[in-house]
């Protein structure tokens, strides 16, 4: 099997953020040129350091039509509204809320979004094994933070976990042209419940008229 890209969305995030809509991605054997963990300088970093581009992240389509999906026996919902600015506001878990006016994101929050891991618990283990995912678990090690239960409700993780998802929802929308104008508020969101928004957000966009400072 050759090199994989174990998170997409991660990278798709970074394009995004750091203002690249044309990128072309070449995975080759040998040692990683790009970093890919929190651990190490992020997507974001890298790419910010290395590479030139618009003042601000990619932005190709705005919200037309207000948004409201959620299922309250799971606790999630979206809503997404007409706006001037691309604005995103992720809670997670008991009200740890992270926002980021995306349009004026900067190197602090680039950093922050970049190296900010998920979290699972540890009791949680055998109960991933048996669903047959411990592999990308373990592959995407750099990524997963395996703390006791009694510890993801800390302050700290919550607000990290929280910006973590706001990074892969960065990323889920990215096939959309980017982050839409507009403002989209997002509890509990999960890859599964960012492609019920993203297919959504298809049919309630368009591409935006011209930008009268140019």
């Amino acid at each position: 099997m050759g090199p994989r890209l174990l998170c997409p969305e991660h990278l798709l995030a970074a394009c995004v953020l750091t203002g690249m809509d044309s990128v072309c991605v070449t995975l080759e054997d040998g040692p990683r040129e790009l970093p890919v963990g929190p651990s190490e300088a992020s997507f974001t970093e890298t790419l910010s350091q290395n590479c030139t581009g618009p003042a601000g992240p990619v932005t190709q389509t705005e919200i037309v039509r207000p948004v409201q999906l959620g299922n309250d026996a799971e606790g999630w919902s979206f809503v997404a509204k007409p706006g001037v600015e691309p604005f995103i506001s992720v809670s997670w878990d008991q009200g740890t809320v992270t926002r980021a006016t995306v349009r004026s994101v900067d190197a602090d929050t680039l950093r922050d979004l970049g190296r900010s891991r998920t979290f699972l618990a540890a009791e949680d283990i055998r109960h991933v094994v048996s669903h047959g995912r411990y592999r990308g678990l373990a592959e995407s090690c750099d990524w997963v933070r395996v703390v006791p239960r009694a510890d993801l409700c800390r302050p700290d993780h919550l607000l990290e976990s929280a910006r973590h998802k706001m990074y892969d929802l960065i990323g889920d929308l990215a096939v959309l042209g980017g982050v839409p104008k507009g403002s989209i508020h997002a509890a509990n969101p999960g890859h599964r419940r960012n492609e019920i928004l993203r297919k959504t957000l298809e049919q309630n966009l368009l591409p935006p008229g011209p930008d009268p400072s140019e």
